[in-house]
């Protein structure tokens, strides 16, 4: 049993840990890093307010039990905070609103437990929290409906604050594809998987719900392992964090001369006449020729702004030319143009490794090698490298 309290309490040494690393320098910090800040102290809290109620600390549940409602209504909110100063470079601003429900529910149920006696809150933990009796009074009704409530809104924040990151972080992919041909350290993968991770482990926390908190009770161990999936989510959640150097804001400052400040809804709107279509076309086939007859993609660093000075135009050109002739991105172009070449070296010799194939092609890393040949060619690089060997 005490190895179970002990596993129990994982998530909430692990996000605590976060926490102390996010304080350090906490001034000298990013905002991104301040916010995760506040997002791993209130799910320390959250953890904190579970671990009260399946040990049954009968005594402080009043205090623990709003303030996990606060903290779990809070922590999505918090983590759409962060995904949007990364992706979009903006502070929450008017949305800080997102964090009222979880003022409003955590005030509803401290304020009644304050006016409730003894008798009465006890008799709401064993009808509603630890068994399956239903026979409760009128405060233990309130305090069910306020959990009802909660459940509810806390489904709505999940569904909003998801839906709001995913197109914050599809924006975000949009942009820096713009821009860079390497997307190490800049892309946005890491943060679109532990959204979803935590999209999914919120989703089982909130079916747990509503089969009711006493499954926890009766099921320990389904409630070790589900604590420890969150001990280690929440470990990756700090990790990637942490490692993160890249953001919206750095990328907008890097090329602030020449930063256009629209979507790609708003580009398809403009009109171009004839005379512009040519002059596109005319630079599309300058950057080819360019492209090809220099090798630039080889350079694994290769900005948007470095073609532009290779063919003697501006980045706001280039980036027309690649939209409206060859129907691509800059990043999506460059990495095209790498994959071939690394087709090209596969086919010429097939004893080389991958990692060799993958640096000659302009790659640093050999993730990024694997996921873009599987993108553009369809196929993994030791597939097709194994049909080079077939058709041979």
């Amino acid at each position: 049993m005490n190895a179970i309290k002990l596993l129990l309490s994982a998530s909430i040494f692990v996000c605590l840990f976060w926490a102390c690393i996010f304080l350090f320098g906490y001034r000298k910090n990013p905002t991104e890093k301040r916010i995760m800040f506040w997002f791993m102290m209130t799910a320390a809290l959250l953890f904190f307010g579970h671990y009260c109620y399946t040990n049954k600390f009968v005594n402080i549940i009043p205090v623990t039990d709003s303030l996990f409602t606060f903290t779990n209504l809070a922590v999505f909110p918090l983590y759409y905070f962060y995904i949007r100063k990364v992706t979009l470079g903006e502070k929450p601003g008017w949305r800080y609103v997102l964090l009222v429900p979880a003022v409003v529910f955590a005030l509803a149920k401290g304020i009644t437990y304050m006016f409730a006696s003894q008798a009465d809150i006890r008799i709401f933990y064993n009808c509603y929290l630890y068994s399956d009796c239903l026979a409760m009074n009128r405060v233990g009704r309130v305090l069910l409906s306020v959990h009802r409530m909660a459940a509810f809104c806390f489904a709505c924040l999940i569904g909003c604050t998801s839906i709001l990151s995913m197109r914050h972080i599809k924006q975000y992919d949009r942009e820096r594809s713009a821009y860079y041909s390497n997307s190490d350290g800049k892309d946005s993968l890491s943060i679109r998987n532990l959204l979803i991770c935590l999209i999914v482990m919120s989703a089982i926390s909130l079916i747990m719900c509503v089969l009711g908190p006493r499954v926890y009770v009766v099921h320990p161990v389904l409630l070790t392992v589900i604590d420890l999936m969150l001990a280690v989510l929440m470990f990756a959640v700090g990790y990637d964090v942490a490692k993160r150097k890249f953001s919206y804001a750095i990328m907008k400052n890097e090329f602030n001369d020449t930063w256009i400040d629209m979507n790609d809804e708003e580009f398809e709107k403009i009109v171009f006449d004839e005379k512009e279509m040519e002059r596109n076309r005319l630079l599309a086939a300058r950057i080819n020729e360019v492209m090809h007859d220099e090798k630039l993609y080889l350079q694994s660093d290769l900005k948007i702004t470095d073609l532009a000075l290779a063919v003697n135009s501006n980045r706001n050109y280039v980036y027309e030319a690649l939209r409206l002739v060859m129907h691509s991105s800059f990043s999506d172009y460059v990495n095209k143009a790498r994959i071939e070449y690394a087709q090209h070296l596969m086919e010429e010799d097939e004893t080389q490794l991958m990692s060799e194939i993958a640096r000659n092609s302009g790659y640093t890393s050999e993730s990024s090698f694997y996921r873009n040949f599987k993108k553009i060619s369809g196929q993994s690089p030791r597939d097709y490298l194994g049909s080079i060997k077939r058709r041979d």
